[in-house]
């Protein structure tokens, strides 16, 4: 059986050994992939597998133990054992090239990096034909009280700032300098610097898709095949699902949340407000008293631990909602318009009483429910995800 694995030095809070066992698994190899946590790189260590991710801090350490490198910069994130040889390569760079497509950004003529790492390296390799300024703690000009006076077109955080704790690199109030916003940081999944940015409606993406994205590419060295890109798309909902306990679902009113959690025994919002008030939602909105109570409940639900919550179509309209549900995987559950045309003839909704109220709501809220989840899925996929979810 072929040995792989990550080395680090802390590595709790890595996906890697999720993404190359589902790899593994899903083209049936004889192989397995451990996370080596050690103080220190040696040839010893290096020589027992047949291959290898290498992440912090040892990406520039590993470099002397190679015989070839293929790394275009100073930092290697993949080794190959082939024969004696330890080959190096850098995969990162075209994980993060994604991340940059993705994230639909054009003309980028000036960034800014935050941190000085191996991570930093990379980007600035990849942004080779744009200002670059990078900042670092104890850069005496380019330090983070710089950031106070620069823009640029995007700004891409390498530090490890917002793992550990609920905090951000940079303050809120800053990150309108920056027409879109990257963080290779991929866990949390809803951290501090991506809702700040979502509540300024400013374009975000973390790390998640780059780590997919290399770790595929280091799974195609090692075994020689392609993988076809509709896996990435798996090995992300994979990946969401496994790693979080706990479910938010936001859509369109009459998308069918409330039915889909029911066999679930999951918890409507907009019926626990009612219940644990008293009082009627049309009574509640007519007073401006409704999303005050939605944001109590939602927060009784969360402090009561449970796993499984419907919002109302229009909880996303008050961004404490969501900060409130950012432990949750957030899905944004996608009705097509023409189910909802139906649905409505028979809804009595205080918000869609007038012809072309739900066409008008429709519009406007569907890029927030895109903006705001963590994956989308189609009203018909979602039972049978739910149903994976809660009994594997």
């Amino acid at each position: 059986m072929r040995k792989y694995g990550l080395v680090g030095k802390k590595l709790s809070y890595s996906y890697s050994k999720i993404i190359h066992t589902f790899l593994i698994e899903y083209y049936n190899l004889s192989a397995v992939y451990d996370l080596i946590e050690v103080d220190f790189i040696d040839s010893k260590l290096l020589a027992q597998y047949d291959g290898l991710n290498i992440t912090i801090p040892y990406k520039a350490d590993v470099i002397p133990f190679l015989q070839k490198n293929l790394s275009p910069i100073a930092a290697v994130n993949t080794i190959l054992k082939n024969g004696d040889e330890l080959i190096g390569y850098n995969t990162d760079i075209i994980g993060f090239s994604y991340l940059v497509e993705k994230l639909a950004i054009t003309d980028i003529k000036k960034i800014v990096i935050l941190g000085s790492g191996a991570s930093s390296k990379m980007v600035a390799h990849f942004f080779a034909d744009a200002e670059i300024i990078v900042i670092s703690r104890n850069h005496p000009q380019y330090n983070y009280e710089y950031l106070q006076t620069i823009t640029a077109d995007l700004l891409i955080n390498t530090t490890p700032v917002g793992m550990d704790a609920y905090d951000s690199p940079i303050p809120s109030e800053l990150l309108t300098h920056y027409r879109g916003i990257i963080d290779i940081n991929y866990n949390p999944l809803n951290s501090k610097l991506g809702m700040d940015a979502k509540k300024q409606n400013i374009p975000y993406i973390n790390g998640l898709y780059m780590l997919i994205i290399q770790a595929v590419r280091a799974f195609e060295i090692w075994f020689e095949l392609s993988v076809d890109p509709s896996v990435v798309e798996e090995i992300y909902y994979h990946i969401c699902f496994l790693t979080h306990p706990k479910i938010a679902l936001i859509g369109m009113p009459m998308s069918g949340k409330t039915t889909a959690i029911t066999a679930f025994f999951g918890c409507d919002l907009d019926d626990q407000i009612i219940k644990r008030s008293g009082e009627k939602i049309a009574d509640m909105l007519d007073r401006g008293t409704f999303r005050r109570a939605e944001s109590r409940t939602l927060q009784a639900l969360v402090n009561e631990g449970h796993k499984l919550i419907a919002l109302g179509g229009g909880a996303i309209l008050n961004f404490e909602n969501l900060e409130i549900i950012k432990d949750y995987l957030i899905i944004f559950l996608n009705t097509p318009l023409e189910v909802l045309q139906k649905r409505i003839q028979t809804d009595t909704r205080p918000l869609l009483k007038k012809k072309g109220d739900l066409e008008k709501l429709y519009e406007k809220r569907i890029p927030l429910y895109k903006q705001y989840a963590n994956i989308t899925i189609e009203t018909n996929e979602l039972e049978a995800k739910l149903n994976e979810y809660f009994n594997n």
